[in-house]
Formats: C-alpha cells, sequence, structure tokens
C-alpha cells in the first residue's frame, strides 16, 4: 500500500509540474501594466511540499502550490508573486536544513541586479517572504550552492564569494549571512558550482569556457583554495554541474557501466580522480 501510494503521489507531482509549467507562460505571469512577455530563467520543484518556483525574466519569482485538500491536487490557476529583484533572476536554490526558516527550508535567488535574496516561502504574505539581502558582487549573480549553512555565490564579475552565517544566531529562525572569503582569480565567469562538506569538502566550479575547477575546502577555519583545473572539460561552457553521493557513484546503469567505467573508458582522468575519492568502487564489474 505504501509503495502504491508513493507510485500515486509522484504520478501527481509530474502533472502537477507540466500545469505549472503551462502557467508560468500564460499571460497571468505577466506584470500588470506590461505587454512585454515573460521569460522562465529558472526553476525549482519542492516535491515534498508540492511547490514549484519559477524565476521570470522581470524580477520576480512565482510560486505555484498544491492544494492538499483536493483528491485531484488541484494547482492554483494564479502563483503568488515575490518581489524585490530589480533585474532578471538568474539562479535559484532551495536549501533544505532542520530548523531553518519556518518549515525546515529557504529559497535563495540570484540575480542580474547583483543581488542575493533570501526567502522563506512558508511566510504567507509576499511582501515580507524576503528575509535578507546579500550584496557583494559587482555582476550577475551566475550561480549559488549551500550546505551545511554555508552559501557559496558566483557572478560575472569573475568572482567567488563564500557566506557564513553569523555567530550566535543558531536559535534564531533566520541565520543572517555575512561575507566570509572572497575568491578574484577566475579566468572568466563560473556557470555554476557543486559544493560538499563533510569527510569529503570540496567545491567544483564549472566555467563559460568549459573548464572544470576543484578547489579544498577547509572546514576548521572554513577556507577555500584552488586545487585541480582541467581546462575545456567541455568545449563549450559547463551549464550545469551534479555532485553524486557515494552510492550513486557505485549505480550500475542499464548497459551494465559505472560512473567510474565511462570517465575511465573515454580518457577523463580528472573524473576518475574525482570518483575515486567520493567513494566509486573500483573493483565492480560490468555485466
Amino acid at each position: 500500500h505504501d509503495v502504491c501510494e508513493r507510485v500515486v503521489q509522484r504520478a501527481l507531482i509530474v502533472n502537477a509540474t507540466r500545469k505549472h509549467m503551462e502557467f508560468v507562460h500564460n499571460a497571468s505571469a505577466r506584470p500588470s501594466g506590461s505587454t512585454s512577455e515573460q521569460g522562465i530563467t529558472c526553476h525549482q520543484l519542492h516535491a515534498t511540499k508540492r511547490t514549484l518556483f519559477a524565476a521570470l525574466s522581470d524580477g520576480r519569482i512565482a510560486v505555484w502550490r498544491r492544494r492538499m485538500d483536493v483528491a485531484q491536487g488541484h494547482v492554483d490557476s494564479r502563483p503568488q508573486l515575490f518581489t524585490g529583484h530589480t533585474g532578471a533572476v538568474s539562479c535559484l536554490i532551495l536549501a533544505e536544513q532542520e530548523g531553518l526558516g519556518l518549515e525546515g527550508h529557504l529559497l535563495l535567488s540570484g540575480g542580474a541586479d547583483r543581488t542575493i535574496r533570501v526567502w522563506d516561502p512558508a511566510i504567507k504574505d509576499p511582501s515580507k517572504a524576503c528575509v535578507q539581502t546579500l550584496r557583494g558582487h559587482g555582476g550577475t549573480v551566475s550561480s549559488l550552492a549551500f550546505c551545511n549553512g554555508v552559501l557559496v555565490s558566483t557572478s560575472t564579475d569573475h568572482t567567488i564569494q563564500v557566506w557564513k552565517p553569523d555567530e550566535g544566531r543558531e536559535l534564531l529562525l533566520y541565520p543572517w549571512f555575512s561575507p566570509h572569503q572572497r575568491l578574484a582569480n577566475l579566468d572568466c565567469w563560473a556557470t555554476d558550482l557543486a559544493l560538499r562538506l563533510g569527510e569529503t569538502a570540496g567545491l567544483y566550479v564549472g566555467d563559460e569556457q568549459g573548464t572544470l575547477s576543484a578547489y579544498r575546502v577547509q572546514t576548521s577555519p572554513l577556507q577555500l583554495t584552488r586545487w585541480r583545473r582541467q581546462p575545456k572539460a567541455h568545449s563549450l561552457g559547463i551549464t550545469r554541474l551534479l555532485l553524486l553521493a557515494g552510492a550513486q557513484t557505485r549505480t550500475v546503469r542499464k548497459n551494465g557501466w559505472t560512473a567510474l567505467m565511462g570517465a575511465a573508458n573515454y580518457g577523463h582522468e580528472r573524473v576518475v580522480e574525482l570518483l575515486l575519492q567520493h567513494g566509486a568502487e573500483i573493483n565492480l564489474q560490468d555485466r
């Protein structure tokens, strides 16, 4: 019964996502008094909360919530709108952590207005949903990453900014992020980040030229230093980075290969090294 229920819930979420994306494109998401069409710049789906966040090119963030009191999971036809950015929203991430905000998660957005905004989607009044605005970049905020309370951002100003919550606010509802470290030795602007803290801590940065860089992360005190750099890991710019958990590095795909086998087969030495460092099993055999 539990398995069937999870399958049904997943199907409802996927169906809702399709409806959500249709709503984003319709005229109800346009600013009043404007005839210019809005574009979706990025989006995030919070599956457990049945909520979709879609960033728009006018700087607003549209939020659709699925009503839980309707058997078919009816989606409200008009989204709730978060306003605050004065330029297009360029990146969105969900920060999930116990005790974070009213319901254990916050939404973070970066924009062309050079700011990062921290939102609590659980606040019913959208005019009060923004709980902090971070300023520290000289260009469009191009990517964000969050892990264990640490926020990292990149910008078209060729910098990486590390933000840490101020000490002494652990019992308060919201952390207050302050600049901690600034890395300004990038050759071009970064396009995406992947961050992990803990025993296998590391920061991985993809940029507009297709280069993949790895940074060592010292946690006590928190300090980042460039470790490895793989020029032209892609022939064009890197658009998305995904850091796999240890168990996923050992997953066998339908073709019988693991991620390690694929990286080795195509001669990606740096990728092989990273997979081994994050728990990839070298003795697994293909099928």
